[in-house]
């Protein structure tokens, strides 16, 4: 299901989530990704700030940077120093990337602060995440459970505010919009937008002396709710 978003889609159906495999997420080849070096990474990530002048002045590059090694060091069965670099991350970029996760070469991080990105979760290359974006699963209880995460494909913009919950897929080349709350696997190349806000006119809004006032012509303006997308 939907929470105040929509789907528009550009494109043909994607593939369904299910276990780990090549063929999820418009066929991300996760297995080359995982096999990269931690500097081609980082490489690719510099190119995508703009340079590696850019880069090392933008706090989100240090964010991704600071993901990088605390996952290359888990790989290499150094967990606790990897655990030790994960919470450094929260304290000081005030983020939050599971060094679990699976994160393509070449992300963009814009303005770090507030990213939650939780273990098991995977992302493809060469995708942007914005602030306070939220990438996890919907069942608490279940931290452990690769399935009940998100899967995000190749090329994919998460706009700030963006919430991707649960058992799902997202297709290669969409871009969530601010807000939005996906619940349910997106297909390839789709735009996925929460609801708009609406303008009250001004002059109306002036000339509703009480708060009462005020919130019925809010209300009026603002119209019936959306039936939500099933």
């Amino acid at each position: 299901m939907h929470d105040a978003a929509s789907i528009r889609p550009l494109g043909g159906l994607g593939p369904r989530h299910g276990a780990a495999s090549s063929s999820e997420a418009g066929g991300v080849p996760w297995i080359e990704y995982e096999r990269l070096s931690l500097a081609a990474r980082v490489r690719a990530d510099a190119r995508r700030h703009g340079g590696v002048l850019n880069a090392v002045s933008t706090l989100g590059f240090w964010a991704i940077f600071t993901y990088r090694v605390a996952h290359a060091l888990r790989a290499r069965g150094l967990d606790l120093p990897a655990r030790g670099l994960q919470l450094l991350s929260q304290i000081y970029f005030r983020c939050d990337i599971s060094r679990k996760a699976l994160i393509g070469p070449g992300a963009r991080v814009f303005h770090a602060s507030g990213i939650f990105i939780g273990p098991h979760v995977r992302i493809g290359r060469d995708c942007t995440l914005g602030p306070e974006i939220f990438i996890g699963a919907n069942t608490p209880m279940k931290w452990d459970d690769p399935r009940d995460y998100p899967v995000i494909g190749d090329g994919v913009d998460l706009a700030p505010g963006a919430k991707i919950i649960g058992r799902l897929s997202i297709g290669a080349g969409t871009r969530v919009g601010p807000n939005a709350v996906v619940m349910r696997t997106v297909p390839p190349n789709s735009i996925v937008a929460a609801a708009p806000c609406r303008v009250i006119s001004a002059d109306l809004w002036r000339a509703s002396a009480t708060v009462e006032d005020r919130s019925a012509a809010a209300a009026d303006a603002h119209g019936a709710p959306e039936t939500p997308i099933p």
